[in-house]
């Protein structure tokens, strides 16, 4: 008799299956000019694996609504929310 080995589908709590995602509050703006010299604080809620991300994610948004790239910008904090 031969007995024919069946793969076990790895248990859903498996630690290596859940993403590391936390969130993040990421808080920036344009760089202060001599039109703008207090530019608006922008502020978002991410979900990202870390800092660097989130930073990342970030720009992304503020590239795509207000035209700003990250040359012209400045990241004032990045805090994780737990």
């Amino acid at each position: 008799m031969v007995k024919i080995a069946k793969r076990n589908p790895q248990h859903p709590t498996d630690s290596s299956l859940q993403m590391k995602v936390s969130q993040f509050l990421v808080m920036g703006r344009k760089l202060p000019t001599e039109q703008d010299p207090n530019p608006k604080v922008y502020a978002l809620r991410l979900f990202a694996p870390n800092e660097v991300v989130a930073k990342s994610k970030f720009w992304y948004h503020l590239r795509r609504q207000l035209k700003t790239k990250s040359a012209q910008g400045q990241i004032l904090s990045v805090n994780q929310i737990f």
